[in-house]
Parts: C-alpha cells; structure tokens; sequence
C-alpha cells in the first residue's frame, strides 16, 4: 500500500462544525445580529448526512410566485438544517432576545410581505439568507483561531 503525502487541511474540522459567528449590518450599515454557522463541504459527514435525510422533491412547472415561493422555504430549510447553529441579537417587536431554535430560525428567514400591485410575496429576508449561506461555503472563514494568513493551495 503506498504512503501519501499528507497535505494540510483546508480547514479546520473543530471550527468547521462549532461554527464561526458572522456579524451582520445591512447596506445602511445597521446591525442585524450575529449568526453562528458551521462550514457546509460535501467532504463533512454531517453534510452528507443532513442531505441524504433532507429530500425535496423539485419544483415543477414554470418558475412563477409560486414556485418560488417553494424554493426559498426549501433553501431556507437545508441551510437551517445544516448550517444556522446559533444567533445573537436577533429581536422582538419589543426589542427583547428572541432565543434561537431552528423552527424560530425558519419563520425568521423566511419573512414576507406581499407586493400590493401583484399580490406575491416579496421575502425580506432573502437577502440574508443568501448572504449567510455564502459564508458557510467559504472555508477561508473556517481556518484554524490562531491563523492569521490565508490557507495553503491544495
């Protein structure tokens, strides 16, 4: 059996699945709260796992309202599954913590208003989600505490 060489990780497995906090101002430059997310990488168990128990079936039919509609709840689902650990200072109307769990974490993602002149929802918080989701995926934010320059090329 041969002996490979053994290359430095491309992240660090410990922060990968604890999570790292992601502070959150929108363009105004008002902050939204803190969000704990953990790495989502194909190569981590966790990730196959939550994936093999997550099915979705596919949107079918054009993408209208509707389907969109359904593809949101369902994005906003597998990242709450996989991803969302934890939150801080994500309030109520009376400006009181509001604890996390997934199923708050959920509803809160998946805010709508609907749009007076089509009557379709118009979810708020989309862009959040986007943004989170994009921050789990960099593993450049999953590096070891101490780390202070960029990880090595594999």
């Amino acid at each position: 059996m041969a002996k490979f060489k053994k290359h430095k990780p491309r992240f660090d497995l410990k922060v990968a699945n604890e999570g790292r906090e992601i502070y959150v101002e929108d363009i105004h430059g008002t902050y939204l709260g803190t969000f704990r997310v953990a790495l989502v990488d194909p190569t981590l168990p966790r990730v196959r796992k939550a994936a093999e128990r997550i099915q979705f079936a596919p949107v079918n039919g054009p993408i209208g309202a509707k389907a969109a509609a359904k593809d949101v709840e369902r994005v906003a689902r597998v990242f709450v599954e996989v991803a969302l650990l934890d939150w801080r200072d994500i309030l109520d109307e009376d400006d009181k913590q509001i604890p996390f769990n997934k199923d708050v974490a959920f509803e809160y993602l998946t805010q709508f208003e609907i749009d007076e002149a089509t009557g379709e929802r118009f979810y708020t918080h989309v862009w959040l989600l986007n943004h989170l989701s994009r921050e789990s995926e960099n593993i450049h934010n999953f590096q070891p505490m101490e780390q202070k320059e960029l990880p090595e090329k594999n």
